[in-house]
C-alpha cells in the first residue's frame, strides 16, 4: 500500500525545531512566502520555510539535497532565489513552480489555509 505523506521532524541546531510537516513520496514542496502568506493559503502537502528568514539558507542546508524539491511562492521571484540559492549549496533537483496557483495547477493539488487559492 502506497502511502501518499510521510510526516518528517526537521531539527536545527541546539532546541529549535521546525514543525512537523507533511512531504510527498517522491520530493519535497517548499513554500518560501512568509508565515502570514503560509497561512493564508498553501498548496496541499506544502512545507513552509521563508525565504526572506535569515536563517533560510541554515535551514535549508540541513535538509536533504538528494531529495527533488519543487519551490513557489507568490509570483515566482522568491522561488526563482530560493531554487537559485538551493543549487548553489548543492541541491540536485529544484523547480521553480513559479506562483502559488501555478504550483497548485502544476501538482494538480488544491490549496488549505484561511483561503483558496
Amino acid at each position: 500500500m502506497k502511502t501518499l505523506f510521510g510526516i518528517f521532524t526537521f531539527i536545527f541546531g541546539a532546541g529549535s525545531q521546525l514543525p512537523v510537516y507533511a512531504n510527498t513520496d517522491n520530493f519535497v514542496i517548499v513554500d518560501v512566502r512568509t508565515p502570514s502568506e503560509f497561512e493564508e493559503s498553501h498548496v496541499e502537502g506544502a512545507i513552509n520555510i521563508d525565504f526572506l528568514n535569515s536563517e533560510f539558507k541554515n535551514k535549508m542546508a540541513q535538509m536533504d539535497k538528494e531529495k527533488p524539491y519543487k519551490v513557489y511562492c507568490r509570483s515566482g521571484n522568491r522561488s526563482g532565489q530560493a531554487m537559485k540559492l538551493m543549487k548553489s549549496i548543492g541541491f540536485k533537483d529544484v523547480e521553480n513552480l513559479g506562483s502559488l496557483m501555478q504550483a497548485s495547477k502544476r501538482l494538480s493539488r488544491k490549496c488549505e489555509g484561511k483561503n483558496s487559492c
